[in-house]
C-alpha cells in the first residue's frame, strides 16, 4: 500500500527518495567561491527579504556590486514590528524601496503594511510560472541564477556559515516534463533540515540584481501588487509604531 509521501511525491513528481537529495549548490562550488572571489566591484544596491512568519527567520540580504553582505535575521511574529525593523535596516543602509524584492508568501501583509508607510517594493512568488521555461516555478529560477554565478565565481559570498550550509541544504527536484525544481521545505524537514530562510534570501538577492543593475523591471506577472485597503484604526496605529509612540 502505498504511503502518503510516495503519493506526495508521485502527485507532486518527485521521483526521488526523501532521504536522500542532491544539492542545488554544492559546499565544493561555495568553498572554490570564497577562495577565489572576483575583484570589489561597487554598483548599485539592491535586497531581497524572505518572510519568516513568526516560526522561521525573517531575512534581509542586501548586495552592493558584487558583494553580498552578511544577512541581518531575526525571529518575530509580530507584523507590524517586522515592518518596522526592515524599513529601520533598508533606511540606515539607504537603499531605494524600489530595489527591494520580497517573497510573496508570508511576506504579503507585512509588505502592505510597508507599502502604506511609503514603502512599496517589489513582491516576488516563489510559486508562480518561472519565466523561463526549463524552470517549474520562479523559486527555481532564483536559486538556479544563484547557482550559475557562485559557480563561476561572480560573487563575494558573506561569511556567515549559517548562510553557506544552507545554501548547500536544498535538493534538486525534478518536475513534469522534465522542468527542474527545487526541493519543498517539508521534504527537506522530513530529512531533518530546518528552512533555508537565509539562503533563500541571498538566492534571491543575486539573483533579481540584473534587474537593479541593469535598471528594467521583473517580468510582469511578479511586479508588486495592488496594497490592501486596511481601516482607519490600522493606519493609526501603524503610524504611532513607525514613530516610536
Amino acid at each position: 500500500m502505498p504511503t502518503l509521501k510516495l503519493w506526495q511525491q508521485e502527485y507532486e513528481c518527485e521521483f526521488i527518495d526523501v532521504e536522500s537529495y542532491e544539492a542545488i549548490i554544492s559546499r565544493t562550488a561555495i568553498d572554490k567561491c570564497l577562495n577565489n572571489p572576483p575583484v570589489l566591484m561597487r554598483g548599485k544596491k539592491c535586497a531581497f527579504i524572505d518572510f519568516g512568519g513568526g516560526v522561521a527567520e525573517t531575512v534581509i540580504a542586501r548586495m552592493e556590486g558584487n558583494k553580498i553582505l552578511e544577512p541581518i535575521a531575526w525571529v518575530d511574529d509580530n507584523a507590524y514590528a517586522n515592518a518596522g525593523k526592515i524599513i529601520h535596516e533598508c533606511s540606515t543602509w539607504n537603499i531605494e524601496p524600489s530595489s527591494i524584492f520580497g517573497d510573496y508568501g508570508y511576506g504579503k501583509q507585512i509588505m502592505d503594511f510597508m507599502a502604506e508607510m511609503g514603502w512599496a517594493i517589489q513582491q516576488v512568488n516563489n510559486g508562480s510560472p518561472s519565466n523561463e521555461k526549463i524552470f517549474a516555478n520562479t523559486g527555481a529560477e532564483i536559486w538556479y541564477d544563484a547557482k550559475k554565478r557562485i559557480e563561476q565565481c561572480d560573487v563575494i559570498l558573506p561569511r556567515d556559515e549559517i548562510t553557506l550550509q544552507q545554501m548547500t541544504n536544498r535538493g534538486i527536484r525534478y518536475k513534469t516534463g522534465g522542468k527542474i525544481g527545487i526541493e519543498t521545505k517539508e521534504s527537506m524537514f522530513s530529512r531533518g533540515v530546518k528552512s533555508p530562510d537565509r539562503a533563500d534570501a541571498v538566492c534571491g538577492v543575486i539573483s533579481r540584481y540584473k534587474y537593479i543593475q541593469h535598471g528594467i523591471n521583473q517580468p510582469k506577472f511578479f511586479n508588486s501588487q495592488p496594497i490592501s485597503v486596511i481601516d482607519n484604526e490600522r493606519k493609526k496605529l501603524m503610524r504611532g509604531f513607525f514613530v516610536g509612540n
